[in-house]
Parts: C-alpha cells; sequence; structure tokens
C-alpha cells in the first residue's frame, strides 16, 4: 500500500512540477512563438521591439508602391503610398501576437502551440492615409474634367450644318476621396494597382437627328434664310414664323396658339395661315388656337367653341365639314355665313349683358 501511495505522490509531484514549470516558461517567455506572422512579415522568435521595427520596415517600404487614379476622360493619375500618406494603424497587434498562447490553462495554451505548428497565425496589418493629401491630389484631378457639349446648328457656305455635341466628365471628388480611402485601407493588397475615381458623366443635349429636323422645320416654314441673315433682320411675320418653328421642334402632339396672327398686317396673316394649315396636315397636329378673328376661326377651324365672358364658358359649338386649306372665297358660302353671323349674334350678347 505503501509503495502505491509513493507512486502516487511520485505522479502528482511531476505533475505539479509540469504545471508550474510551464506557467513559469509562459510568463517569462519574451519573443514571439513561431508561426505567427503581421501581414506578409514573419515574427516568429523576434521580441516586441524586433517585431515592430520589422513592420515598420515593411509600412516603408510600400511608401514606393504606385497607385495610379483612373480620373475623367481616360486620363491616369499615378503617385505612391507615400504621397498619400500612408501609416501603420495598429501597432499594438505586436504585443497582441507577443501574448498569444500565454494565457489561458495548460491546455488552452497546449492547443494553441499545436495549432501554430499546422498553420500560421496572421494578424491583419491595419494601415490609415492621410485625408488631405487624397483630397488636395483629387481637387487637381478636377482639371481634367470636360464640358458637355450640346449638338448645334452652324451657318456655313449659306445653309445650316449639324455640329456633333461632346460628352462632359466631371470628378465627384467627395466620392471619389470615399472611394480612394476605402479601397486603400480595406481591399489594397499592398501591391501597385488602378482605383477608379467617380465620374459623373454629362450627356450632350440633342442629336443629329433630332437638328436634322429642325432643318426640315425650317424648310417648311420658309425660313432657310436664317442661314445667311441674323434674327434681328427678321420681319414681324417672319419673327412669327420662327416662334412657330421653335414650338414645333420638340415635335408636339398638341400645339396651343394664342392669338399668334394677331398683330401681323392682312396680306402676312393669310400667308402664315395658310402656312400654319398645311404644316398641321403635314405633321398631323392638333391645334387649339385662340382667335377674336370669325373669319380666322372659319379659315382654319375643323370645329369652333364659342366662349363667353366670366365666368368663362362654352356658349355653343359648331363643326365645319368643308376641307382644308380653305380660301377667303369659302367665307361667301352660305354655310359660313350662317355660322359667322350666329357666332357674332352670339358674342354681341355678351358684350350687351356685359354693359
Amino acid at each position: 500500500m505503501n509503495k502505491y501511495r509513493k507512486g502516487f505522490y511520485g505522479i502528482l509531484l511531476l505533475t505539479l512540477t509540469m504545471l508550474f514549470g510551464m506557467t513559469a516558461q509562459a510568463k517569462t517567455d519574451d519573443t514571439i512563438k513561431t508561426g505567427i506572422y503581421a501581414g506578409d512579415v514573419e515574427l516568429s522568435g523576434m521580441t516586441a521591439q524586433e517585431a515592430t521595427a520589422g513592420i515598420e520596415e515593411h509600412i516603408e517600404s510600400l511608401k514606393d508602391v504606385e497607385i495610379t487614379l483612373l480620373a475623367a476622360n481616360d486620363h491616369d493619375v499615378t503617385t505612391t503610398a507615400g504621397d498619400l500618406g500612408v501609416t501603420w494603424k495598429n501597432p499594438e497587434l505586436v504585443q497582441e501576437a507577443l501574448e498569444l498562447g500565454t494565457h489561458g490553462n495548460v491546455i488552452e495554451r497546449y492547443k494553441i502551440l499545436m495549432d501554430l505548428q499546422h498553420e500560421n497565425y496572421v494578424y491583419p496589418i491595419e494601415l490609415d492615409f492621410d485625408l488631405q493629401a487624397i483630397n488636395d491630389l483629387l481637387t487637381r484631378c478636377t482639371k481634367y474634367d470636360q464640358e458637355a457639349i450640346n449638338v448645334s446648328l452652324k451657318r456655313d457656305g449659306g445653309k445650316f450644318t449639324v455640329v456633333e455635341g461632346q460628352t462632359g466628365y466631371v470628378l465627384d471628388v467627395e466620392k471619389s476621396i470615399d472611394a480612394v480611402y476605402d479601397y486603400l485601407t480595406e481591399e489594397w493588397n499592398h501591391e501597385a494597382c488602378s482605383i477608379p475615381l467617380e465620374i459623373v458623366v454629362d450627356e450632350p443635349k440633342g442629336s443629329a437627328e433630332e437638328l436634322a429636323q429642325v432643318t426640315d422645320i425650317l424648310a417648311s416654314l420658309h425660313l432657310e434664310f436664317l442661314a445667311k441673315r441674323t434674327i434681328r433682320s427678321c420681319s414681324t411675320g417672319e419673327f412669327r414664323r420662327l416662334l412657330l418653328a421653335r414650338a414645333l421642334a420638340g415635335e408636339p402632339d398638341l400645339l396651343l396658339l394664342d392669338e399668334p396672327f394677331g398683330a401681323l398686317d392682312a396680306i402676312t396673316r393669310l400667308h402664315l395661315q395658310a402656312l400654319l394649315t398645311e404644316v398641321a396636315t403635314k405633321k398631323r397636329l392638333t391645334i387649339l388656337f385662340v382667335t377674336h378673328d370669325v373669319d380666322e376661326a372659319l379659315l382654319l377651324s375643323d370645329a369652333i367653341l364659342v366662349m363667353g365672358t366670366a365666368p368663362g364658358r362654352i356658349l355653343r359649338q359648331y363643326t365645319l365639314e368643308e376641307p382644308r386649306p380653305r380660301t377667303m372665297r369659302v367665307l361667301s358660302q352660305p354655310e359660313f355665313i350662317r355660322v359667322k353671323g350666329e357666332i357674332l349674334t352670339l358674342l354681341d350678347k355678351e358684350v350687351t349683358a356685359d354693359a
């Protein structure tokens, strides 16, 4: 019995010796264990001071790595990580690496040591960059911005020609700062790289096809002379045609005209009335035409709505079957004489009632 007891005491003593021995070793170990890395930098067997120096040397080497920023309009701007103020953000990893495998009970520490024999433990090196340096560089990149130029018409040899537009490119500095900083601190593999910046694309307004339609409209309204003359030289009638051309340029389905020919002389008015009828028929336009001239309404309209004074209301509606275009001779037809007389009577009653 005493023999077994002595043997038990011996095993217990050996176990306690191992425990206290390992504990003492864990507390006095001042080098980093084998298999521990900081990024690509191996820290095995290093003291804290040596590990810090090794990582700082790695950071210093990163300062020469080229970083290309893809600016507006296919321009590239090359800089370095050093120019962008690269620094080491988490130096506390050295102390963490030094203490790995020194905390916890024997089993926990033993497991860490065994794991390190089969797989390296890698601490990420966290980098930081100077936001002001990034901002300053990106601000200089705005010189590559390009203004959008709309498609236009140019007078050339007495006729209009189409001038192609230009796409605009504008660097969004604020969003680009975030893009560069986030990439370098979260995705960068510490090698030469290219970073696309945030570019706002401003497409030119108009197209060659649309301006070709404008030249067609100018021709249909007999305004080709504008290729040789200035707008200031236009007569009142020509200017009214130009305004009509501008309204038609948007290819509307419905055109609203409020007494467009009211200030014109009789001959010019008749000419423009005929021109409007021709264009409306060709382009299949619906026109809401406001006029105080009964003859004008009879010449141009398929339907006439007679409005009373305030409050505005429809007094009567007339439908005219006579095909267009019409000439002044239709006004002498019995049906037109009747409709004109009724309209004038309605308007006279309105005026009399308001008097």
